[in-house]
């Protein structure tokens, strides 16, 4: 049986929101222990932030 397509979109999006959900707990996590230390690592936070940016263009 054929999907239609509002449920091929509809599970595109849960596919999407999954893989959204996974990087943004690995975000937290590195966050948290970025956050632990004293000191960011040379270029770390530049390149997250420019990363995170990247994602929301991707998905906006």
């Amino acid at each position: 049986m054929a999907d239609t397509l509002r449920t091929q979109m509809f599970r595109r999006g849960i596919r999407q929101n999954a893989a959204a959900a996974a990087i943004g707990e690995r975000a937290v996590d590195l966050n948290r222990w970025l956050n632990r230390r004293r000191k960011w690592p040379d270029g770390v936070r530049e390149k997250l932030e420019e990363y995170i940016r990247r994602c929301d263009q991707k998905s906006g």
